[in-house]
């Protein structure tokens, strides 16, 4: 299921990206409004910009409500781990775990 909306994704994402080349503007909107226009967002701020998922979703939050079913969101998992495969994306950091303070 996820490599068939991916591939929808990258269909979408490159005609977005000859628009932008062009110089011109595009307008990204959803006419069932369940979150595909916001996928779209960032999934451009991911691959041009070179953002992690969570820093492009709170980008994108600042603008719009965002509503991203579980399977849309699957697949910018998806995205991220191929672009960090890449090198496209920095590596995870690891969390620090701190222990906790034993009072005496």
């Amino acid at each position: 299921m996820t490599s068939n909306i991916y591939s929808t994704y990258v269909y979408n994402f490159d005609a977005c990206l000859t628009i932008r080349r062009s110089g011109r503007k595009v307008l990204v909107h959803s006419v069932r409004g369940q979150g595909r226009s916001a996928v779209a967002v960032i999934q451009y701020l991911m691959q041009i910009h070179h953002l992690p998922m969570q820093s492009a979703f709170r980008v994108t939050k600042l603008s719009r409500t965002l509503k991203i079913n579980p399977v849309f969101r699957e697949t910018l998992e998806f995205l991220e781990s191929q672009l960090r495969n890449e090198g496209k994306l920095p590596p995870v950091q690891p969390q620090r775990i701190l222990a906790p303070r034993v009072l005496a």
